[in-house]
């Protein structure tokens, strides 16, 4: 009964609290499955403005489930608890920069069947990212670019458990998006995005190859009720992993993004006559 209150409380707590004019929570890789399941909140707070925001606070909570590699219950387990925070600056009209910081909770899991936990089954990990990314908007059209910059550190509770230390991650995103009517309600997304890195491992402890490692392709459905600060997003996500085998992984995913509940301070600019 108390793991059921627990989990109402989480769900409601995700859905009444992410980063830009797309602002969809795109899904965390969940690793080797059939499907996977993606549910996330945000809560998106511009902080400084003048006829644009110039300071942007963005706050986003997700939980991922996933299904074992030989079936197709994507509700089957749970993968991960991830918390993040990052802070946007607007350098110029099409130009803005991110500082992100993140926490991830995620589950480890045999690689052959019954696919059980394994003996240290939790791993933490804390991750630092820098973001700059252009962005291009033409009437109801909107892409933008991205180059990541990520920092990654493992922990878990027992010492020598996981091989992974830390990993530097390198992430260049595509994103486009159309709105479907004049009132910016209904909106069309999609995404490519595709990682490269290098990590330390520690048995033995060594450096691996700065190389390619794996594509997340995603399409979205964005609904904006009109007057309210919420957006609600429903979308797909292709996870192609590469590895001693390539893998793919499909995602169902689901996010809500509260928008602006406080006033933003407001600059004044320039007059410049």
């Amino acid at each position: 009964m108390k793991k059921i209150k627990n989990g109402i409380f989480l769900f409601f707590f995700i859905i009444c609290l992410c980063s830009n004019s797309f602002s969809q929570i795109f899904p965390d890789a969940v690793g080797e499955a059939k499907n996977a399941f993606w549910l996330a909140t945000g809560f998106k707070q511009d902080i400084l403005k003048t006829n644009v925001p110039l300071l942007t606070s963005s706050t986003s909570i997700g939980i991922g489930r996933k299904s074992n590699p030989d079936n197709f219950n994507l509700f089957q387990k749970h993968q991960s608890f991830i918390l993040k925070e990052s802070l946007s600056v607007r350098l110029k009209p099409k130009w803005k920069m991110s500082l992100g910081l993140g926490y991830y909770k995620t589950r480890r899991y045999h690689d052959e069947a019954p696919f059980e936990l394994l003996e240290t089954p939790v791993q933490h990990e804390f991750r630092l990212s820098v973001t700059p990314t252009f962005q291009w908007t033409k009437n109801r059209f909107s892409m933008a670019a991205n180059l990541s910059q990520e920092f990654r550190k493992y922990f878990a509770p027992k010492a020598g458990s996981i091989n992974d230390d830390i990993q530097f991650r390198t992430r260049f995103r595509l994103l486009f998006s159309v709105n479907l009517d004049k009132e910016k309600v209904h909106k069309l997304v999609a995404t490519s995005e595709q990682l490269f890195s290098i990590s330390k491992d520690k048995n033995p402890e060594q450096w691996t190859d700065f190389n390619y490692r794996e594509s997340r392709f995603c399409f979205y459905y964005s609904l904006s009720p009109k007057n309210w600060h919420v957006t609600f997003d429903l979308g797909y996500m292709y996870n192609l992993i590469e590895g001693e085998k390539r893998l793919g992984v499909h995602y169902l995913a689901f996010d809500v993004v509260v928008k602006n509940l406080f006033k933003a301070k407001q600059l004044q600019t320039k007059d410049n006559s």
